[in-house]
């Protein structure tokens, strides 16, 4: 027998005790799935007979899993073993693979705290050898790597069943809902699983942690959407009012009449600016061929003068709402053309 150690992690961590636990099942390539299922269960045990964690039972795991519409086919990546681990309430989440190419089989294992999502230890084994080498050897070693190194020396097994293990859940809360018949889901990209509010209450509670997309609709109005975290004990507060699409019609109309007395608005300051400009040329012409008293005309060419620049200045002003009128109206007719942003 030739065993291959490759330790992905120098340094191996002392975990105290009683600490919660969950094994997800192995990903498997080339091997039968109840070999898998033996494998996983031995490394159950060792990580039990290790005295250091309380470990869910495989059973009652699955079953707190499936009433939460977790789907564990397919579950492979570190962040979908952590949301599985918040459903359980468990502190740390071991997930892992077991493959084999010829005669060699290779386990790649990783134990990840659930709070942070950081992969405390991890092992990696290879064996030339007969599965039941792997059973017998190559799983108790990695159960006392990760344990904090050594062999496992058997202990009183600590098993926690559905009651012992509370899942971590967190709460909404609704300040504002409107329309108040509107229907507001949640949906997990990780279990695919789709929760919609009951209305029953403005406060949504007992929603499993994890990363959700809200979605709040009614037929004829805009839709609403927000990408929110649901953390363990705490509530999130959501203010939700759509408007009907009807509403938004009469905005944009409003608007485009707006931008129309801008537009007569700015032309009126143009036209008068352009006026004052003349008429102080005028009566700068007069002022140069005044005879007598010159000076009361030149102070009315300066007041002429200064006011020209001011009026364009206004002029400007309309100018600037209108664009700003046009950027309301872009950012509705892209609502209601069913384009939202997250």
């Amino acid at each position: 027998m030739k065993i291959i150690s490759i330790l992905l992690v120098l340094s191996t961590i002392a975990f105290p005790q009683k600490i919660t636990m969950a094994i997800m099942g192995f990903e498997a390539t080339n091997i039968d799935e109840a070999e898998v299922k033996i494998l996983t269960d031995r490394l159950t045990t060792k990580m039990a007979q290790a005295g250091k964690f309380i470990i869910i039972e495989r059973a009652r795991m699955n079953e707190v899993l499936a009433e939460q519409g977790f789907q564990q086919s397919g579950c492979v990546s570190s962040e979908c073993a952590v949301e599985a681990g918040s459903m359980l309430g468990v502190e740390i989440i071991v997930t892992g693979s077991i493959g084999k190419l010829g005669d060699l089989y290779t386990m790649d294992v990783r134990a990840i705290s659930v709070e942070s999502g950081k992969i405390l230890n991890q092992a990696s084994r290879d064996c030339e050898c007969k599965i039941s080498t792997v059973l017998t050897e190559v799983i108790p070693s990695i159960a006392g790597e990760l344990s904090g190194g050594g062999e496992v020396t058997p202990a009183p097994i600590e098993s926690a069943t559905v009651a012992d293990l509370t899942p971590s859940t967190g709460t909404i809360n609704f300040t504002k809902v409107f329309p108040p018949d509107a229907i507001i889901t949640l949906f997990s990209e990780y279990s695919k699983k789709t929760l919609t509010w009951d209305h029953n209450s403005n406060i949504w509670s007992q929603i499993p942690v994890g990363e959700y997309k809200l979605n709040a609709q009614k037929n004829g109005y805009i839709s609403f959407q927000k990408k929110i975290d649901i953390e363990d004990n705490t509530q999130e507060k959501i203010a939700i009012s759509i408007k009907s699409i009807e509403t938004v019609n009469d905005e944009i109309k409003s608007l485009k009449r707006k931008q129309k007395w801008y537009l007569i608005t700015s032309a009126v300051f143009v036209l008068g600016g352009g006026y004052l400009n003349i008429s102080a040329n005028n009566l700068y012409d007069d002022y140069l061929a005044a005879q007598s008293d010159p000076s009361r005309i030149y102070d009315e060419v300066v007041a002429l003068d200064n006011l020209y620049p001011i009026s364009l200045g206004i002029s400007t002003m309309p100018l600037l709402l209108v664009i700003k009128n046009q950027l309301g109206i872009m950012k509705r007719k892209k609502l209601t053309s069913g384009k939202t942003d997250d």
